[in-house]
């Protein structure tokens, strides 16, 4: 920034967006088509930051081969096969707990490196696969704290 001046503000936001990534798409799979995945396919706001859902993936036969936000629905057994065309570098885990492990595994066999996991179990990758663990609780307790201030 200039002194009285400040910063170009359009220049910012792109050195942001460029060191962030967001500045180049990245294709997404969906793990788990239930409400959760259902809803964070159809969040509109994940494409103006680069992330693109392509394909979902569960075990129940009655989601198998239908849309969910215009997102195809494949049966989680086909996951290594249909992945290797996908070109997927990301994995939204939403499926329940007692199966987050085993399908993480799944997931790290496919050559995915970066899953975003919503289930409320800490899995474990090897060390070159990067886990970001959404706890709903932290914002959980921010708002209990506003409400405490209030």
């Amino acid at each position: 920034g200039k002194p009285k001046r400040g910063y170009l503000v359009t220049a910012l936001i792109t050195a942001i967006e460029h060191f962030l990534g967001w500045d180049k798409p990245k294709n997404a799979i969906l793990i788990g088509a239930g409400n959760l995945g259902t809803a964070l396919t159809g969040y509109q706001e994940f494409r103006f930051h680069g992330l693109n859902f392509v394909a979902a993936f569960d075990t129940n036969p009655e989601k198998i081969g239908k849309r969910i936000h215009g997102v195809p629905i494949f049966s989680l057994i086909s996951l290594e096969e249909k992945v290797k065309n996908l070109d997927a570098t990301l994995a939204v885990l939403t499926v329940p707990s007692s199966q987050a492990q085993e399908t993480a595994d799944l997931i790290v066999k496919t050559g995915i490196n970066a899953i975003w996991n919503f289930t409320n179990t800490k899995i474990n990758v090897p060390d070159n696969v990067a886990v970001q663990r959404e706890d709903l609780t932290s914002g959980y307790a921010m708002l209990c704290a506003a409400l405490q201030l209030s």
